[in-house]
């Protein structure tokens, strides 16, 4: 799975809760002209091996909520309703993501925006080089050193 296949998919997750008629989706890319009520989505991926074969991936998913007007009520909705979206694992084309700490805060100038920070966590597996030959035949040597007696 790509981040940005990632992306897409918990972009309709929240798309299937609160539908594209309604609410505005956008992306960092966007940073005036937008409208309201709307969902900024963006992702930090952070990755390291495992193994040789296997590659873990934990992203931190972040969703502010902007509203056409200020009601705390609607805060605490949309917050719910966020943490029953993301509530341990979420199927994202054929994968199933784990997902981790689910936190809630309320940012911007007055504090009237709330921003969802969800962990997840998925693995890959590391392409081998295929520049590299596989290894056909392997010889060994072994040599026996000779008992010693006590006497």
């Amino acid at each position: 799975m790509t981040l940005s296949e990632l992306l897409k998919g918990c972009n309709e997750l929240l798309q299937a809760v609160f539908p594209i008629e309604e609410y505005g989706y956008y992306g960092v890319d966007i940073v005036e002209g937008y409208t309201t009520p709307c969902f900024f989505v963006r992702i930090k991926p952070t990755t390291s091996p495992v193994n040789r074969h296997i590659r873990n991936n934990e992203v931190t998913l972040y969703i502010n909520y902007f509203q056409s007007r200020t009601d705390e009520v609607d805060l605490f909705e949309k917050a719910d309703k966020i943490n029953q979206i993301f509530d341990k694992s979420v199927k994202i084309g054929d994968r199933y993501v784990h997902v981790g700490d689910v936190d809630f805060d309320f940012v911007g100038k007055d504090r009237n925006i709330l921003q969802a920070t969800i962990e997840l966590q998925y693995h890959t597996a590391i392409k081998p080089d295929s520049t590299q030959p596989f290894m056909t035949e392997v010889s060994m040597r072994y040599d026996k050193e000779e008992e010693k007696t006590w006497e």
